[in-house]
């Protein structure tokens, strides 16, 4: 689901609907679809509940999507089964909810039937002709494309296969990998019947008769080994984070046409939407990530004010340097405030002219000489430690940092000018020249966040 937040944020849509079958899978899916969304300050505003699959009928489906066509949002995320799924497309058509004005979004089930069912009729490519979807992104390689040789020589080109037969394919080594490694470790296939101390005793005797069943005895071990995995598969590499999660998801994102579909972009958890696949963005960003390992390795003017400003706030704010780019050439300025306004950075600290297309996504407070310090606009509640957020307290103190850098220097250079003039103009109090630098950075102190809200309401737009 945050593939599909992802999507909705970068587009700026503020609203949508979901459609989702009423059972455990689809009200978790889009229970965590509303998290991401809130996270990026989206919302779903309204839920309609189709059915348990594939019990819907077409009046059923008929009644919720004139009912879902009353509302506001017309971006409308579905999420079920095939059944279900391609009946609500047919039904929308018939509505006239496929035409331009709306968007549609429906999660994988789509795609696999996409991949699965070939050539489809015209009536169903028709009814989800503009929908978009995602499909499970697994790397090309040699032994993918040959395994897909051979899938289509047995089943003469009857039966689709998609990622999650891949998928499929890599769990079946992946158990037998395991269970080969218990029994090298000396442990065997045995089991044992429940007793009325273990886990589940409790329940023995009850309506579903959990006696007849047997204990795995090397569950224990052979849930260590699979957590264990690292090798590569059909799928790309297999391996788990420390919370059983497959490392490194991503997905391709799969807009559907007159001419059947056509992969649009990719979504990956490390590296958001993009235009190349995600396994070459994420070797490019282990060599960033190694770059920034020392704080010694990124230094300058920008980042000196930065680690001031951060020093100066009442609380303590945990950050990083993240260098942007692979070193060798120039990246692009538009992605870099993309990643800032979809949240995947909190802070831009840049050598850069701010370029006017930038005001569209970020709320610059501040520019000066070829720096900027940007972040995105923060409609959060205020926060613990007063009444404005983190961020912007910290673009504040950068602000006013840079003006008193400004006015010190420019004192300097006055009193070089003066030295050279010794002859024209008569010495001056170095206590009275520090005090004049003081005065003026109370007084930027006082005036800057009047300043500030009166170019953020007059001059600065925002997203």
């Amino acid at each position: 689901m945050a593939a599909i937040a992802d999507i909705v944020s970068y587009f700026g849509w503020s609203e949508v609907i979901a459609i989702f079958t009423d059972d455990d899978n689809s009200r978790n899916g889009v229970a965590a679809l509303g998290d991401k969304l809130a996270e990026k300050r989206h919302k779903i505003s309204y839920k309609a509940v189709l059915p348990p699959d594939p019990t819907p009928t077409r009046e059923d489906v008929k009644k919720l999507l004139i009912k879902v066509r009353m509302m506001e949002s017309r971006v409308i995320i579905l999420h079920t089964f095939s059944k279900s799924g391609l009946l609500v497309f047919d039904v929308a058509k018939e509505l006239g909810m496929m035409e331009s004005g709306y968007v549609w979004i429906a999660t994988t089930w789509l795609s696999t039937v996409l991949d699965s069912t070939s050539p489809l009729s015209s009536k169903t490519a028709s009814s989800i002709q503009g929908a978009l979807t995602l499909r499970p992104h697994t790397p090309d390689s040699k032994r993918k494309r040959d395994f897909i040789s051979r899938w289509n020589e047995l089943s003469n080109g009857t039966i689709g296969l998609n990622p999650y037969g891949l998928y499929a394919y890599d769990t079946v080594w992946m158990l037998a990998h395991a269970i080969d490694l218990l029994l090298e470790r000396g442990g065997s296939i045995a089991f044992s019947n429940i007793t009325s101390t273990g886990p589940i005793g409790g329940l023995k005797g009850g309506t579903l008769n959990l006696g007849a069943l047997s204990i795995f005895q090397g569950g224990k071990q052979l849930l260590d080994n699979i957590l264990r995995t690292n090798t590569t598969g059909l799928t790309g590499p297999v391996a788990f984070h420390p919370d059983r999660s497959l490392l490194n998801p991503s997905y391709e994102i799969i807009n559907t046409n007159e001419n059947g579909h056509q992969r649009t972009g990719y979504w990956s958890n490390y590296s958001g939407i993009s235009l190349v696949p995600p396994e070459k963005l994420f070797n490019r960003s282990k060599a960033n990530h190694s770059c920034m390992a020392r704080r010694d390795n990124i230094e300058g003017y920008c980042i000196e004010i930065f680690v001031a400003a951060i020093k100066l706030l009442p609380y303590a704010v945990p950050y990083k340097f993240v260098l942007f780019g692979d070193g060798l050439k120039n990246p692009s300025y538009n992605e870099l405030v993309n990643m800032v306004a979809s949240g995947r950075l909190g802070f831009v600290v840049a050598r850069k002219i701010v370029d006017s297309s930038a005001f569209i996504l970020l709320f610059f407070r501040f520019s000066f000489s070829t720096m900027f310090f940007a972040h995105t606009e923060d409609h959060s509640e205020p926060s613990s430690h007063g009444n404005i957020s983190s961020r912007s307290t910290l673009t504040h103190l950068l602000t006013f940092l840079s003006f008193v850098d400004e006015k010190r220097d420019e004192s300097k250079r006055n009193k070089s000018k003066r030295k050279r003039n010794e002859s024209v103009v008569p010495n001056v109090n170095e206590k009275e020249d520090d005090q004049s630098v003081k005065s003026a950075s109370k007084r930027i102190q006082i005036n800057n966040s009047q300043e500030m809200r009166r170019a953020d309401s007059d001059t600065w737009p925002t997203r």
